[in-house]
């Protein structure tokens, strides 16, 4: 079965990547993994807990379809990991990766978004917490962006998000608008 792994830091968005997982699991068949920086549990803003499937140490990229990494105010401080490595290996080897809101931040340290299209909350918030970005060019003001081997959106855009996720995956038959249109909710009704 096709993974997709989620990357959760303590305080994690989950209303960011939550729609897109949803619908990743019940019409792409994807299994959902959740990794996390360390064995402990972690907690969502709203409060829930989760204990994640994996570590990241454990972390096989060659195991994964798609790497999610949601918004984190975690991801904006001094004292986080670097994830550069990683990241760089994941584009490198094909995998997709799709970042929302703050979590966009680690793929501007990466160097990630120097030379495609992409997004996030705000081009100050990039510049501010990457400051080895060079990709201002590249910045685009809408809510979501599918770009080559890389999603990103605003931590304001699930919609959107799952939208450029679904494209990312080749999941999207007559485009975002016809998934619109088409969108059942798994418990039915609009």
């Amino acid at each position: 079965m096709k993974t997709v792994h989620v990357l959760l830091a303590p305080d994690y968005a989950d209303w960011e990547a939550s729609l897109a997982l949803c619908e990743l699991r019940r019409l792409g068949g994807f299994r959902v993994s959740t990794v996390s920086l360390d064995s402990k549990p972690v907690y969502s803003l709203a409060g829930f807990m989760l204990k994640p499937d994996i570590e990241l140490p454990r972390l096989h990229l060659l195991h994964s379809a798609l790497l999610v990494i949601p918004g984190s105010e975690y991801w904006l401080r001094q004292e986080r990991p670097d994830l550069t490595r990683l990241l760089r290996q994941a584009v490198s080897v094909g995998l997709p990766l799709a970042a929302s809101g703050s979590a966009v931040t680690l793929l501007a340290r990466a160097a990630l978004l120097d030379d495609r299209r992409h997004t996030g909350n705000s081009l100050e918030e990039l510049r501010r917490y990457a400051p080895e970005y060079k990709g201002e060019g590249f910045f685009c003001k809408e809510r979501a962006v599918s770009a080559p081997h890389v999603v990103t959106a605003s931590g304001f855009a699930p919609v959107e998000f799952a939208e450029a996720v679904f494209e990312q995956m080749g999941l999207l038959e007559g485009g975002r608008e016809a998934w619109r249109a088409g969108f059942q909710p798994p418990w039915g009704g609009s």
